[in-house]
């Protein structure tokens, strides 16, 4: 028995330490020999859990987030939260020591699958950021799914960002100078947030949008990327956590996770509404094809009406209101489920004109920007991401 027990746990201590981690993907020694596995053992372990002390999954994970991070900023910055609608929950304004008033500012919208996450959790980034670009951050945040599925959070961040820009005098910020930032699900939130501003504004409020590897469509599970990197060798996240969170946000439950996972949720009509959005791209000299696969049943009915919805789904709005969005900066992972979404947001908006920065970061991986500390690439990433926002800044404000 002991020499069968040993045996079993040497296979999972190979399994959760040991995958092939492809070639150009930068991956420092921590990711790789205690993140990674570390996440594939959570991810492993919270179901199991969460079976036997009767609770779920996600309320877990939650937990761990909270327990994992602390709220350290670093020396040259100030925090105040802030809390003007008591069901949003606590934001934050973060402002680096000197930065002159009125201040430009970034409105910074969290990720985390829509499910997870806080501005606290990115509080150490987030204040790089802002101590690089010497802008006042607002680290906004959101009630989450699945207690409050779509479209509460989108709701929460239109309403947030509003609220900063109508009380710029009071925050002491200028209004001409207000831009907003998002990582993978913030991102999703971010861009749908900027749309809806454009559908309600001929002159967008937001000057410029910074995306990190957004979520631009819900509508397949299917495209290259999802199939390419199913598994995900940064063990961040995978094609399956992407169902999760994507069933959570739209449904409130994962109950159609079985099903999701190997059969499409899109019917025909709706396919025949967006094809044209999925049409072929170029990636390293190479023709990338997405096959948007589509079957008629109760199943794929009911997610409908919340798969074309452009606030889910960023990459279907209406080409009035994205032909009036303000410059658009795209931070797209290569290693990562959602590359090709990123890949056909941006086409999209190149072919209405729309001025766009499209950088593909070749040896990154999904959440990158959490790990800055311990991953050059992360690291290059955020120093990129803050000279580009400066560099804009000062563009613009000399226009």
């Amino acid at each position: 028995m002991l020499v069968e027990a040993m045996a079993i746990g040497s296979i999972g201590v190979f399994y959760f330490l040991y995958s092939p981690v492809p070639e150009g993907l930068n991956l420092s020694r921590a990711h790789k020999y205690l993140i990674r596995p570390l996440f594939r053992f959570i991810k492993w372990i919270v179901p199991i859990y969460a079976r036997i002390a009767g609770t779920q999954r996600h309320l877990i994970s939650r937990r761990l987030m909270q327990s994992a991070r602390k709220r350290d900023a670093g020396a040259g910055i100030s925090i105040k939260p802030i809390q003007p609608f008591p069901e949003v929950p606590e934001s934050l304004i973060i402002t680096p020591e000197g930065v002159n008033e009125p201040a430009a500012a970034v409105v910074y919208i969290h990720g985390g699958g829509w499910v997870v996450g806080s501005p606290s959790a990115m509080i150490e980034p987030t204040a790089e950021v802002a101590r690089r670009t010497q802008m006042k951050l607002i680290s906004i945040d959101y009630r989450l799914a699945p207690e409050h599925k779509f479209p509460t959070p989108f709701q929460d961040c239109l309403k947030m960002t509003k609220w900063v820009i109508e009380n710029a005098q009071e925050l002491c910020i200028d209004p001409s100078r207000v831009y907003i930032m998002g990582d993978s699900a913030g991102g999703n939130l971010a861009a749908a947030v900027v749309n809806e501003l454009s559908k309600e504004s001929d002159e967008n409020p937001i000057k410029g949008q910074f995306l990190l590897y957004p979520i631009t469509q819900t509508a397949t599970f299917d495209t290259f990327s999802y199939r390419a990197f199913e598994n995900d060798p940064s063990g961040v996240l995978n094609r399956m956590d992407m169902i999760d969170f994507y069933l959570w946000y739209s449904m409130g439950n994962t109950d159609d996770r079985s099903h999701l996972k190997t059969h499409t949720h899109l019917s025909s009509k709706a396919k025949q509404e967006i094809t044209r959005y999925y049409q072929p791209f170029e990636l390293d000299g190479t023709e990338v094809q997405i096959d948007l696969k589509s079957h008629d049943d109760e199943f794929s009915e009911k997610f409908d009406e919340i798969n074309l919805d452009y606030r889910m789904s960023p990459l279907f709005a209406p080409e009035d209101i994205l032909r009036k969005l303000p410059p658009t900066f795209i931070f797209t992972s290569y290693f990562d489920v959602l590359r090709d979404d990123q890949m056909l947001y941006a086409r999209r908006l190149k072919e209405l004109g729309v001025k766009v920065t499209h950088k593909v970061l070749p040896d990154l991986f999904h959440g990158a920007l959490g790990l800055y500390k311990i991953n050059s690439s992360a690291q290059r990433l955020l120093e990129t991401l803050s000279e580009d926002v400066v560099q804009f800044n000062r563009s613009h404000h000399m226009q």
